[in-house]
């Protein structure tokens, strides 16, 4: 199944002719390297891809279910935030699920609704489908695989190195749950064992 199909794609950059009539098909399950030197319009493909740029000429079909993650290692981050901070975005659906939850709870200490408990418990299955519970795991594990280590979750983005910065941005995007990840040179802060 194609999540993107890109067709008659025809862009130019300050002038210079990146792509004419090119046509490519991204599916479910492929691994695909852009190779190419500075300037041959690699970057300009993936924002292409991730809708931050609009080719001059051509389509760009994404399936309707598709969840594209995009790095960019030019992303503004807010600097104040904590790296586990913002790390947990990447489930802010489930946080904001458990809020809901347990205001319901809250209300419920003062007067007791059947019909408020029910749904409570709606948003307790909900979280426990997710593996709510396994998220400070699964932060751990990933943090410890690229190299960013336990001890700099509390450390603010705006503290962090670029290196630093930029695995912490890749953590977040494989948290993330996408169905289709572009990444913009992601190895460049990473050792051969955390790319493995």
């Amino acid at each position: 199944m194609s999540l993107v199909y890109i067709h008659d794609l025809t862009h130019a950059n300050g002038g210079k002719k990146l792509y004419e009539n090119t046509e490519i098909r991204l599916n479910k399950g492929e691994h695909i390297a852009l190779i190419g030197p500075n300037g041959a319009g690699k970057t300009t493909f993936l924002n292409i891809v991730a809708g931050k740029i609009v080719p001059d000429h051509g389509v760009v079909e994404v399936h309707p279910r598709t969840k594209i993650g995009y790095l960019d290692q030019h992303q503004d981050v807010d600097g104040t935030q904590s790296v586990d901070e913002y790390l947990k975005m990447s489930f802010k659906h489930l946080y904001d699920i458990e809020a809901k939850m347990h205001k319901i709870y809250e209300k419920m200490a003062e007067e007791y609704d059947e019909d408020e408990l029910v749904k409570a418990l709606k948003y307790q299955d909900s979280l426990n489908a997710h593996d709510f519970d396994t998220i400070d795991k699964k932060i751990g594990n990933l943090v410890t695989g690229l190299g960013i280590g336990i001890d700099k979750l509390e450390m603010k983005m705006g503290d962090l190195s670029g290196g630093q910065r930029g695995k912490v941005m890749l953590a977040k995007l494989l948290l993330s749950g996408n169905d289709f990840l572009l990444l913009d040179e992601p190895t460049n802060f990473l050792d051969i064992e955390q790319v493995e």
